[in-house]
Parts: structure tokens; sequence; C-alpha cells
């Protein structure tokens, strides 16, 4: 099982292999404007100005300048979001106080001693190795980053040694976490969950397609009205739907499952054949539909109205989030504690 706070902690080595595969341009020298010499100094000195301090640990400007690019590389979206200075102020903040406790973390993984460490690490670096299977390839992302093969292993080790800490905490807070059927039941009953368990009006249909290309001339589209209005006569008739369907319809599963759909929501299909297929009542035939897809018939076969779904069918899974939940409350406890027996100080400007 792993929290949030987990997931937070073991997106270090992942960063760690996106030095590998993140695009060269976020640290790349613009290949327009080369700095002076005078620029390249006070570059120099703007990378390694101290933004944070940890115990005896220093997290420098050019540390928190690549996570914050690697960030928003996962997360192109981010972008907008911290246009604006003062945001962009407040994204380096947090982002700085998930690099100090990371520092904490690592700490704390010093002092463990890790069976098998070497191999774990050699296992590690030959996946991050993997990416790069050209050994200049190799050698040219560790020089664009700045760093040696020995660089990369001791962040592997940093990486490992952090995700030991975690795990161990998690097992230990595990012991002492447990949910009763009272407490799922409460939650399932709240009010304010209402929403999570909230099954939406939903249809059971299956339909025949016969498909039209966006840029079908006049005369395909006709073939295609004339072949979908003969198979309406003969569903309207009464012929089998579902033989009709795995005989003649054009949809790719249609050989399989003889056209049917399963229950949908209005918004899993496009909305012209949502519309039709919830105006029809259970065994009803609708006529030609037009989508984008070509021209469907569809028949309901059943439909459900919006309801709360059975506590039986949900109870495991409310019971794995509340125990969720309760480990990552424990964990951001165990780092405030580390935090609060800590020296830190925060340099940023």
């Amino acid at each position: 099982m792993k929290t949030q706070h987990q997931m937070k902690i073991m997106v270090y080595l992942f960063l760690l292999a996106g030095i590998f595969l993140a695009p060269s341009s976020l640290w790349a020298d613009d290949p327009v404007k080369k700095a002076d010499g005078a620029q390249q100094q006070e570059k120099a000195k703007t990378e390694n100005a101290v933004v944070a301090k940890v115990n005896d640990a220093a997290i420098k400007e050019s540390e928190l300048t690549k996570n914050i690019n690697q960030v928003l590389a996962q997360n192109p979206q981010m972008g907008a979001m911290v246009s604006s200075e003062d945001k962009m102020k407040d994204f380096r903040l947090k982002v700085l106080q998930d690099l100090i406790t990371t520092e904490l973390l690592s700490q704390e993984g010093k002092k463990l001693k890790i069976k098998d460490l070497d191999q774990q690490v050699d296992e590690e670096y030959k996946k991050l190795r993997a990416n790069l299977p050209k050994e200049e390839d190799f050698q040219a992302a560790l020089k664009e980053h700045n760093m040696t093969e020995k660089d990369l292993r001791k962040d592997i080790e940093k990486g490992i040694r952090i995700q030991k800490v975690v795990n161990d905490q998690v097992e230990q807070i595990k012991k002492n976490v447990s949910v009763s059927e009272q407490d799922i039941k409460a939650f399932y009953n709240d009010a304010a969950n209402k929403d999570k368990f909230m099954q939406k009006e939903s249809v059971k249909a299956s339909h025949i397609l016969i498909k039209v290309a966006k840029d079908a001339t006049k005369e395909d589209d006709a073939k295609a009205q004339k072949k979908i209005k003969e198979l309406l006569k003969r569903a309207k008739k009464g012929e089998d739907f579902a033989k009709l369907a795995k005989e003649n319809s054009e949809d790719p599963t249609a050989a399989q499952n003889s056209g049917e759909l399963g229950y949908f929501s209005t918004e899993e299909m496009v909305p012209e054949f949502a519309k039709a297929a919830f105006a029809l009542k259970p065994g009803e035939i609708s006529d030609v539909v037009k989508t984008s897809f070509g021209y469907h018939i569809i028949k309901s076969e059943d439909k459900k109205p919006e309801q709360m779904t059975p506590y039986d069918e949900v109870k495991d899974k409310v019971a794995k989030f509340l125990e969720n939940s309760a480990v990552q409350s424990k964990l951001l406890e165990y780092v405030d504690t580390l935090k609060k027996s800590a020296k830190i100080e925060v340099l940023l400007k």
C-alpha cells in the first residue's frame, strides 16, 4: 500500500531518471546568446547561492531550479498557474519545502544499515543507464547536468535510503492503524461524501454502425444511408438485432459482442448518440442516428436511474481509503517531528 505522501517521496527516483528523459532545452545554454565572462560568473554565483540549510546540509539555487524545471516538465499545465511573479515565488517556496523534507529523510536514511545496498544501487543504475544505451549519449547527459557516474550512484543511493525510511515508517504505522465497520459506515453515510457513491443514470444498449469517413463523397454517404435504412427496416420487422449487428455492423468489436455496449452514462458517448439512446424505452429501436462515426441504429436493453452504489460494493474500497488516509496523516506527523527537531534555515529571496 502506498499513500500519497509515499508517492511524493517516490517521485525522487523518478525525477532522477528524468535527467535522462527530459528535454535538454530545459537546462541547455541559449544557442544564440552565449553569455560573456561576467554573465557566466554571475550565473555561477546565483546557482551556488544557498537557499536553505537543513542541519549541516545546504540546498543550493541550482538544485531548486532543477527541481522546479522537472516539476514543470512533468506537469506542463502548471506553467500557466505560476506565470505571475507572486505565484512563482509561492511555487518556489513550495518546491523548496519539498526539498527540505527530502533532505531530512535523506539524513535519516544515512543512519540505516541497508542489506544489499550496493546491489540495489547497481540495479537502479542499470535501469537508468538503459534509457541511453549509447555511451556517448549517456556521457553527454551526465555532462549536461554537471554530473559524474559517481554522482549519479550517490543520488541513487540517496533515493533508496529515503524510500527505506518511508517504508519502515509505513510498516510501523500500519501496525497501529485499524478501520472499523462503524468507521466505514459513517464515511459512507456522511452527506458530504454522497457524490462519491452516486451512480449516474445509465442505459444498456446495442447498436449497428455503418461508417462514413469525414471526407466521404456524396456517393459514399448515400450508399451508407441506403445500407443503414435497409438494416433499420429489418430490425423494425423483428429480425434478431444481435445477429444483424454481428453480421453487418462496422463497429470493430461487433463481431465479438454482437453490437452490445453495456451500461453507459450520457458523458461516455458522443452527444447525438447519448441523446437518442436515453430517449428510448427498454426494448425500443431508434431511427437512424448520425454521429461523427457514421450512421447508427440503437436498441435500448435496459435503463437504470441515478442511485447510490450499494454499501457492500464499496465497503472494501472505503476501508482501504480510510486506512491510506490514516497512514498518510501519520507520515506527515513524522515529517513534522523531523522538522521540529532539526535546525532549518530558509534563505530564499
